[in-house]
């Protein structure tokens, strides 16, 4: 059960993730509503997801929806 109002705003938590966006940094929010904090933790990417990899990597992302043209 909640213990009353949340001491975040949904607009605290958007700005939060578009700083974050902005400085280039992808993160994780946590609201501990009990404590009434937020902890926002940077999350390492991978590098296939940032467009750095090997060229297999790249060509797989350019064509993962391309469709099979037989």
């Amino acid at each position: 059960m909640g213990k009353g109002k949340c001491a975040f705003t949904k607009t605290a938590v958007k700005r939060a993730f578009e700083g974050a966006k902005e400085a280039g940094v992808q993160v994780q929010i946590v609201i501990d509503q009990g404590h009434q904090t937020m902890t926002i933790t940077p999350v390492k990417v991978s590098e296939s997801d940032n467009g750095v990899g090997n060229d297999l990597d790249q060509w797989m992302k350019k064509h993962a929806r391309a469709t099979e043209g037989h």
